[in-house]
């Protein structure tokens, strides 16, 4: 994917950041953004910044849909490619997104090798050897069907190898609401998927007592971007509860009684186990208060993560340069995808506080400790 431009549109912080990971570690340059209304006023203020938009269907502010229209309607953007992204693309969803003027569909969580030729497609850029190869090994359903990024080692949540330094992980059947085939194919890397079952686990835990007290309209909501969260990190058991609830909360949805509160206590029990599974699999680390010091455990990074990690750095670097803090903290968060908080640290203190000099002293010295040898900026 290398020279494919693409903006990523989601609510979700944790979808945003897996698809970034997955997309810049394929050679992409990728741009992250909140919510339709966002998008709009981004890519009319940069109409030839990116290639294509992957835009989730359902979001707070501006939906998917109501953004394209207006995309299609806006002099400079109305023929770039939009993706929808969503966790229930079926039948009249569907047509309403492609009559709104989306030009495809891709179910969350999505199969990456499909993602790569549909996205190769749409911009002009044909698929390679590779992943045509990988495609037809999966619809094959082939033993090594199992696609991860380039050049990075698949999850063995059994074993490990002499000298491995990844902790060993539960087997099959302690895996409790968990897709292991799903989880295998989207994260590569174990210390990353623990890291976001970890941010899942932060971000949800108050779920249950949210649902017991909001307005339905609010529940309905929060249970859809639970439903594609939690189907992105493979925790499928929620991931369907959530959208039963949410089905059932659709004006038009007829209801018996009692149904909702079964739901959701389907819902709460479904999030219980899983979060008790996460509290064994990523428990909660204390990290000691940051010094400022980006030392600590060496960062292995593959060289195309390694690659994407030196242009980050050295545009967030350009941008403390030139005295502009928070043009540097959007650089920074694309980065967390790629290196852990504490070497972060430093860096994204001085973009708060709005100290320039700092963050390009943090930024330079963490260079030094990646072994990265930071470009000007033109």
């Amino acid at each position: 994917m290398s020279g494919i431009r693409l903006l990523v549109v989601d609510d979700s912080d944790i979808n945003r950041e897996v698809a970034q990971s997955i997309f810049a570690d394929e050679g992409a340059e990728v741009y992250l953004l909140n919510d339709g209304r966002e998008a709009v006023d981004w890519l009319t203020a940069n109409p030839n910044a990116v290639d294509i938009v992957l835009m989730d269907v359902h979001m707070p502010v501006m939906d998917g849909r109501t953004a394209t229209t207006l995309i299609r309607e806006t002099p400079d953007i109305p023929g770039i490619p939009v993706v929808a992204l969503t966790a229930d693309a079926m039948g009249d969803r569907e047509r309403a997104a492609l009559d709104a003027g989306m030009d495809a569909f891709l179910s969350k969580p999505f199969d990456v090798p499909e993602a790569i030729a549909l996205i190769r497609r749409l911009t002009g850029h044909l698929t390679g050897p590779k992943e045509d190869r990988l495609i037809q090994n999966d619809r094959e359903g082939s033993a090594s069907a199992h696609v991860t990024p380039a050049g990075a080692a698949a999850i063995d949540p059994v074993a490990r190898g002499p000298g491995s330094d990844v902790p060993v992980g539960p087997d099959d059947a302690e895996w409790p609401g968990v897709d292991l085939d799903r989880v295998l194919a989207i994260w590569p890397d174990p210390a990353v998927y623990r890291r976001y079952l970890r941010r899942f686990a932060d971000s949800y835990a108050e779920v249950a007592a949210t649902i017991a007290t909001a307005e339905p309209d609010a529940v309905r909501q929060l249970a859809h971007k639970l439903k594609g969260t939690a189907g992105t990190l493979g925790l499928v058991e929620v991931a369907a509860r959530a959208g039963e609830l949410e089905r059932s909360l659709k004006p038009e949805a007829a209801k018996e009684p009692g149904e909702i509160e079964r739901q959701a206590g389907a819902l709460a029990d479904a999030l219980e186990t899983v979060l008790a599974f996460i509290g064994g699999f990523a428990p909660e680390t204390s990290a000691p208060p940051s010094t400022g010091d980006p030392e600590g455990p060496p960062t292995v990074l593959s060289a195309q993560t390694h690659a994407r990690v030196a242009v980050l750095l050295s545009r967030a670097l350009a941008a403390f340069e030139q005295f502009d803090p928070v043009a540097a903290a959007t650089i920074l968060k694309e980065l967390s995808v790629h290196l852990p908080p504490p070497q972060l640290e430093p860096a994204c203190r001085a973009a708060e506080e709005l100290d320039s000099s700092a963050g390009a002293a943090a930024l330079t010295a963490l260079a030094v400790v990646l072994g990265i040898e930071l470009q000007k900026q033109c």
